[in-house]
Parts: C-alpha cells; structure tokens; sequence
C-alpha cells in the first residue's frame, strides 16, 4: 500500500504499478487520516476520547491494591502495608470490580493478568 499526503499520488503509484484500491491519498487532521488507514486495513477507528484502555483508567494506587489481592490480602493487610484506611481499600476494590466488570477479587486478578497489568500467576 502506498500512502501519501500529496494530492498527485497518481505520478507515485504509476512505477510502482499499484492498483487503485490500494492507493490512499491522506487529506485533513491527523485523526482523519488514522481513520482511512485503519479503514484501508479493514479496521475499525474510534475517537481518541473513546479509546480509554483499561492500563489507562486503573489508577497507579488501584494497581498496587490489585498486586496486593494477588498476594491474596485482606482489606485490612492491604491497608496495613499502604498506609491508608481499610475503608479506603474497600473503596478501591470496589472500582477495580467496576471497571474490569467483575464481581470478585479472584476475577479482578485473573482480568488484571490477562491485561498484563499483573504477571502472571
């Protein structure tokens, strides 16, 4: 595939002898042009606002509270070791659950792991 910014892409291609489908001519803002390259590529493309991951939302305080429920801690321990209140543990497991879509902590550190946000156990 040959992509290019300029709006003579035809002396380009010629040479090379590309067929027309394969031929894309990037015009506009930059997130348009990711959207015809992965449309090119028979993918789909969302807005950047829409393409919060996972690693992206889970907080550096929720990551070290999901390494310590690998470690198979209560909310207590884990308020032990992070130097904050048990209730404040509850409060982070319950927005882990949330945002991994999981009812447990079992689930949590599996999710956490198929993520890679944990090594594997």
């Amino acid at each position: 595939m040959l992509v290019t910014g300029r709006r003579n892409a035809g002396q380009l291609t010629e040479s090379s002898a590309l067929p027309a489908r394969r031929r894309l001519l990037l015009t506009g803002d930059l997130h348009a042009c990711a959207r015809e390259i992965l449309a090119a590529f028979g993918e789909s493309a969302r807005a950047p606002e829409q393409a919060n991951t996972l690693e992206r939302q889970v907080s550096t305080r929720e990551l070290e509270v999901l390494r310590l429920l690998a470690e198979q801690l209560t909310n207590d321990e884990v308020a032990e070791r992070l130097f904050i209140s048990p209730k404040t543990v509850k409060r982070h497991v319950e927005n882990i659950f949330d945002k991994f879509g999981v009812r447990t902590r079992r689930g949590a550190v599996a999710e956490a792991r198929r993520l890679g946000l944990l090594p594997a156990g």
